[in-house]
């Protein structure tokens, strides 16, 4: 299964390559959101794509299996990312970069955050309270390091996606908002019904021995 997302990553990679370095497709259909910088989808994935086999390699080498889940979230995040690019969603639609900040850089990191603290974290290793703050920390940490990049982009390759002198803080604020959103929705649904949920494993079979 893992290696299914893998394809598709990879397929993705070398697209946002071909656009970006070789002179990209349509007019219509190339690139105009990260302005002359137009290798910057390829970078994306290949951020996303080596932090998530790191993490990966890491939990292999602890006997910690990780959740082909991730892969999966990450894959379809990273699709929708240059999909939205090829469309130019984000010059047609209003405010459409702002909901992919929540959805994507709030919700979604929020979600895969949880399934990596869940491989990695024993049941009640941590009090709860602690992993939601753990979860929000890091959420806002790779919101950091996004908008920075955006930053070196913007101030040496005109990329232009800082588009305002509130732009970071309101992307920063809807990656944390997105991640509170689904802790707390992850909460009531789950926790608050003492249902298995991410931030917990399900607790190992007994075996009886006669």
């Amino acid at each position: 299964m893992k290696g299914t997302f893998r394809i598709i990553i990879l397929i993705t990679l070398a697209v946002n390559f071909y656009n970006g370095f070789l002179g990209g497709f349509v007019e219509r259909f190339s690139y105009n959101t990260w302005g002359s910088f137009k290798s910057g989808p390829f970078w994306s994935v290949v951020l996303f794509w080596g932090g998530l086999e790191l993490v990966s390699y890491i939990s292999s080498t602890q006997g910690v299996k990780f959740p082909a889940l991730i892969w999966a979230f990450v894959a379809a995040g990273l699709v929708v990312d240059s999909v939205s690019d090829y469309l130019t969603l984000f010059d047609k639609l209003r405010n459409y970069d702002k909901l992919m900040h929540f959805l994507i850089g709030g919700v979604l990191m929020g979600f895969l955050v949880t399934q990596v603290m869940n491989a990695f974290l024993s049941r009640g290793s941590l009090p709860l309270v602690i992993k939601y703050w753990l979860t929000i920390l890091l959420v806002n940490f790779l919101g950091f390091t996004y908008e920075f990049f955006e930053l070196i982009t913007d101030r040496f390759y005109g990329a232009n996606n800082i588009l305002g002198r509130f732009d970071t803080t309101e992307d920063m604020l809807l990656n944390m908002l997105g991640a509170l959103t689904f802790i707390l929705v992850f909460h009531l649904f789950f926790v608050s019904k003492k249902a298995h949920h991410p931030l917990q494993p399900l607790p190992q079979e007994t075996v009886v021995k006669h």
